[in-house]
């Protein structure tokens, strides 16, 4: 999964029943870096549902989004 499934999965997101925005939230958390783009909307299922599992997927998956790097980047270590 890459770049072309963000905005789909950023739909989903919207979707009335909450295992679908938890799967989703989930998916987006685990693409990392790349689902960059979905954090506005993942930050907007955190302050609008009322589902706490959904809310907490949502935190889960902004906070491996902004843990994570660029693929190709690695971290520098000293010798």
């Amino acid at each position: 999964i890459g770049k072309p499934a963000v905005a789909p999965l950023v739909e989903v997101l919207k979707d009335p029943k909450s295992r679908g925005r938890r799967q989703a939230a989930g998916i987006l958390g685990n693409m990392g870096y790349s689902a960059r783009t979905a954090m506005p909307a993942l930050k907007a299922v955190i302050a609008d549902q009322r589902s706490y599992g959904v809310r907490k997927a949502a935190q889960d998956a902004l906070d491996k989004i902004a843990k994570a790097k660029p693929s190709g980047v690695r971290k520098i270590e000293k010798k």
